[in-house]
C-alpha cells in the first residue's frame, strides 16, 4: 500500500466515520456526545497517519524489529490518548448517562479495524 492509496482509505474512512457519528445525532440518548465522537476521530486519524508513515519507512528499510515496535508503541499510544480523552471529557463535560461512550467505542473499533488492514498491507509487500 503506497502513501496515496493510504490517504485515500484514511480520507474515505473518516468520511463515513463521520456520517456514522452524525447519525447518532437522531438518537436521543447519544444525541448530546457527538463531540466526543467528533474528537476520537480526529484522535485516532492522527494516530493512523504517525503509525503508517513510521511504519512503512521501517517495513521498507526490512526492519521487522522496528516494524513490531512502532505496532506496541502505537497501540500503547492510543490506549494512554484514549483515556486521557475520556477523562478530559468526562471531567469537563460531565455527562448525565453511561451512553456518552458509546461513540467513543465506535469509533475506536472502526479505526483499530483499519489499522490491523493497513498494517497487514504493509506486511505483505514489503516481506516479499
Amino acid at each position: 500500500m503506497n502513501a496515496k492509496q493510504f490517504i485515500l482509505s484514511l480520507l474515505l474512512l473518516t468520511v463515513a466515520v463521520i456520517c456514522l457519528v452524525y447519525s447518532f445525532g437522531y438518537l436521543d440518548a447519544l444525541s448530546s456526545y457527538l463531540d466526543l465522537g467528533l474528537m476520537s476521530i480526529a484522535l485516532f486519524s492522527t494516530i493512523c497517519a504517525g503509525m503508517y508513515f513510521f511504519a512503512s519507512r521501517s517495513a521498507k528499510k526490512d526492519q521487522k524489529v522496528a516494524f513490531l515496535n512502532i505496532f506496541m508503541l502505537s497501540t500503547l499510544l492510543k490506549m494512554l490518548f484514549s483515556v486521557i480523552l475520556i477523562a478530559l471529557y468526562y471531567k469537563t463535560q460531565v455527562p448525565t448517562t453511561k451512553f456518552f461512550i458509546l461513540p467513543f467505542f465506535v469509533v475506536y473499533a472502526i479505526y483499530t479495524i483499519f489499522e490491523v488492514w493497513f498494517m497487514s498491507k504493509l506486511t505483505k509487500i514489503y516481506s516479499k
